[in-house]
């Protein structure tokens, strides 16, 4: 599953990297695409506890509109 986010700023992408960084996440990070206004930030996870771990980082760092995506079975990610 992904956990996806809207960032207004550069300053809130920041904020989400550098708590993924802390909560031990950052290599569950997948970036981010960049629009004229808004970023779209992405995170892999594994469980429901890694779920609400990154929506609750998204929220403290600012980020809005948070979605989930579940993954593709017939196209796994390695």
């Amino acid at each position: 599953m992904q956990v996806l986010g809207v960032a207004k700023s550069e300053s809130e992408i920041q904020m989400v990297e550098t708590r993924l960084k802390t909560a031990g996440l950052y290599d569950r990070y997948e970036g981010q695409v960049t629009g004229p206004e808004d970023a779209l930030v992405m995170v892999r996870v594994r469980d429901v506890a890694e779920k609400e771990q990154v929506k609750a980082i998204f929220e403290d760092s600012g980020v809005i509109d948070i979605f989930y995506r579940e993954e593709d079975p017939t196209n796994p990610r390695t």
